[in-house]
């Protein structure tokens, strides 16, 4: 299913996990992990997405370990994995449009690591933390930020799969009974940030 993987490799030392939003950071992925000589590199193919990119505008992939920022805001951060970049952006336009807010919107890249710095700096930022990934929610990557951030005052809201088996379910389908809509998570963020009266 392909949904299970995050929580195997984050248990194993050494192991460079990667999550490319599309074609061409997967390719240039691929060309790092080969150049390379210091890891073994895993890369999660992106699937379908209308993602695209100018390769010669990607990062390098380290280590140390180095989150992406799409875009800087305030009051939420939203660290959209892999293929639900897309999703992460569709959430940020939302918040914008019907809140007037502008969220921070990261690419981790990473699922082995955490970039401890960059969390750090959305402390001091945000109100609210997002995190989106195409995986199970149980020992993921939501889990990983979630408990970095511990007892601080930041709200941390994971989105992801439950740990289940399916079969022939429709995505659309597997999305609403995952609170994983774009109308389900930007409702949720509006809710942690006691921000209603905002609504449009």
């Amino acid at each position: 299913m392909g949904v299970f993987d995050i929580p195997l490799v984050r248990s194993i030392p050494n192991l460079v996990c990667l999550t490319p939003t599309c074609k061409e950071e997967y390719l240039s992925m691929l060309d790092w992990g080969l150049r390379q000589t210091s890891h073994p590199v895993m890369i999660r193919v992106p699937g379908i997405t209308t993602t695209t990119r100018r390769a010669e505008l990607l990062p390098e992939y380290g280590p140390p370990v180095r989150y992406e920022v799409a875009a800087w805001g305030n009051r939420v951060a939203i660290l959209a994995l892999g293929r639900f970049f897309t999703r992460g952006l569709q959430v940020k336009e939302a918040l914008e449009n019907i809140a007037g807010i502008r969220a921070t919107l990261i690419n981790p890249r990473w699922v082995s690591d955490m970039d401890t710095d960059m969390l750090k700096t959305i402390k001091s930022h945000h109100q609210v933390v997002v995190t989106l990934e195409d995986g199970v929610l149980d020992g993921g990557f939501g889990e990983q930020v979630a408990g970095f951030y511990g007892a601080s005052g930041i709200k941390v809201l994971n989105y992801g799969a439950r740990k289940e088996f399916v079969d022939l379910v429709a995505v659309e389908t597997l999305y609403d009974r995952y609170r994983l809509t774009v109308e389900q998570i930007t409702s949720d963020i509006l809710d942690a940030l006691q921000i209603k009266e905002e609504r449009k």
